[in-house]
């Protein structure tokens, strides 16, 4: 729609003619070019004006206008804050505040919204693809209303990996790589999104990467309106499987999530919202191409390339990975017991396990259980128990060195990854 038609809108008290004529008369006789708030009228557009009823809100009459003048405002500024443009003040009037909520979000504002916070990856799932997951793990259990579930994603840069590729630096990892994505930057971007979700009427859920629970029992499970117990606080959603199902990446056999932008090198977060999204796409195209460099470089052998362990999500998508050690994985990732940091009598306590089986260890003893490892590991490497205490997470000593690192020299080697480089993560 063209200037000269919309000024009568715009402008109900004067024509076209009158109004522009004023403003030429009042600077000079010369052709000028329409102020900035003339030109920027999309943006400033404000129910205030009778606008066609293409677009006009549902359930917003044209007698009602001057009502909306008053309390509402289109031009997206956050509902808290006037208009800078001198649109009108914005919403105060609940019944406005719903009309907008259907008009303005969408999923293209929610993306476009998070990318401005902060985010670098954005992904929404339906809630209906999950209509298969466990009780304990699906986002109803939070939010029984919800609608639809927000992924947003992190970078891990590149460069935290490069003093641990080196042996000569692992606090980059620690710190940036991990504990500040956890404890800082996420938590800000989700509640800014938070916000930016219920300023137009819709609940938002933000759901972190981790819990309390994770050192403590479960809670005792609430009762529901029919008597029967709920699952027991707390309650997760499993975030690779979420993140797949968000369309974000794809989980490759080493059981990380790897996205087409970042291969496995980014940390993922959610928000769950009874706001109505359109959901993204799930990825077709495989990112891992079953190398198996994970399983030949992780240093305590905790992928058993042998063993499937394949998760079926009906009617969405079949996620095919490697089955998992947990107890060996926990041995050189979280507790350090394989690092430069670790006493001699700590690596071979800790080889004797890795060397071993399931049940026993390489010495025909009983493999002891995860408690009596921790016992016998963590509190004897004392870097990893002050990043611990200062860093209110896991030293993440190991730093993927099958999973996440040589799975990252792959991809970018094979040109699977959008982000480039001027220099190879190895030679």
């Amino acid at each position: 729609m063209r200037f000269r038609e919309l000024a009568p809108a715009l402008f109900p008290k004067y024509s076209i003619q009158a109004s522009w004529m004023k403003y030429s008369r009042s600077k000079t006789r010369k052709p000028l070019k329409p102020p900035e708030k003339w030109r920027n009228w999309k943006d400033s557009w404000s129910e205030s004006h009778p606008v066609p009823p293409s677009m006009r809100p549902p359930g917003l009459r044209p007698e009602e206008s001057w009502k909306a003048r008053k309390s509402l405002c289109f031009c997206r500024i956050p509902v808290n804050v006037t208009c800078q443009r001198r649109c009108f003040p914005t919403m105060r009037d609940p019944t406005i505040f719903k009309i907008r909520g259907v008009i303005m979000l969408n999923a293209e504002e929610v993306k476009r919204a998070a990318r401005e916070y902060g985010a670098d990856l954005v992904g929404i799932g339906s809630i209906d693809r999950w209509d298969q997951a466990p009780v304990e793990n699906h986002p109803r259990t939070i939010m029984p209303k919800a609608k639809s579930v927000i992924c947003i994603g992190f970078r891990v840069h590149r460069g935290s990996y490069r003093g641990v590729e080196e042996g000569t630096y692992f606090s980059a990892y620690t710190l940036t790589g991990f504990s500040d994505i956890n404890t800082i930057f996420a938590p800000m971007v989700q509640r800014k999104l938070a916000n930016f979700i219920e300023d137009h009427g819709y609940e938002a859920t933000t759901v972190m990467y981790s819990s309390g629970r994770l050192t403590t029992p479960p809670g005792k499970p609430a009762l529901g309106g029919d008597g029967t117990a709920k699952p027991a606080p707390d309650v997760f959603i499993n975030h690779r499987i979420a993140g797949v199902l968000c369309g974000v990446g794809q989980i490759g056999l080493s059981r990380v999530l790897l996205t087409p932008e970042f291969g496995p090198a980014q940390r993922i977060f959610f928000l769950i919202t009874d706001a109505p999204l359109t959901p993204s796409p799930i990825l077709q195209t495989p990112i891992c191409d079953g190398c198996r460099e994970c399983v030949r470089h992780c240093p305590a052998k905790a992928l058993l390339s042998n063993e499937k362990d394949d998760v079926d999500v009906p009617n969405v998508t079949l996620i095919k990975r490697f089955s998992l050690d947990e107890g060996k994985c926990a041995l050189a990732h979280g507790s350090g017991a394989l690092s430069p940091f670790a006493p001699d009598e700590v690596k071979a306590y800790a080889q004797n396990i890795i060397d071993g089986t399931k049940t026993h260890t390489a010495d025909g003893k009983p493999r002891p259980s995860r408690e009596e490892i921790a016992a016998n590991v963590n509190d004897k490497v004392s870097y990893a128990r002050n990043a611990q205490q200062y860093f209110h997470s896991p030293a993440g000593l190991c730093v993927g060195q099958g999973c996440l690192r040589a799975c990252l020299a792959h991809l970018e080697k094979r040109g699977a990854l959008t982000r480039k480089f001027q220099n190879a993560f190895r030679d």
